[in-house]
């Protein structure tokens, strides 16, 4: 389940007082909430990387942008979706050659400086 998504379990077997991925989509699903196709981005990238299933067309979600344009406040989910895009950039760049390999680094560059300037504007969180 962990791997496919947690959509896949049983609905009896979700606690009442936290909505899981599934209801969490289920609820932005038909609409073009931001917040939630940025969450599902999230998730999605998280899981491929934890698992082992990354491929070039992980790089295409570009969940930092997404966030930049739609100026939505910043949430723990959020940047650990950042953090995990830098992570997937820089694991597919040593996996890859010439101007692929050029753009992974770039792009991991940029969301290692986004970090990087994360932690510089509020260092109790890091």
């Amino acid at each position: 389940a962990l791997s496919e998504g947690l959509h896949t379990l049983d609905e009896e077997q979700n606690d009442e007082e936290f909505p899981c991925e599934s209801d969490v989509l289920l609820i932005g699903k038909g609409k073009n909430v931001p917040v939630f196709v940025i969450l599902n981005k999230v998730l999605m990238l998280i899981r491929k990387y934890l698992f082992h299933q990354l491929e070039d067309d992980v790089v295409d979600i570009n969940i930092s942008s997404r966030i930049a344009e739609s100026n939505e406040t910043l949430r723990a989910t959020t940047l650990l979706g950042i953090f995990f895009e830098g992570l997937a950039c820089f694991k597919l760049a040593r996996q890859s050659l010439g101007n692929k390999r050029v753009a992974l680094l770039e792009q991991g560059e940029s969301v290692l400086a986004r970090m990087r300037f994360y932690n510089n504007h509020s260092t109790w969180n890091f």
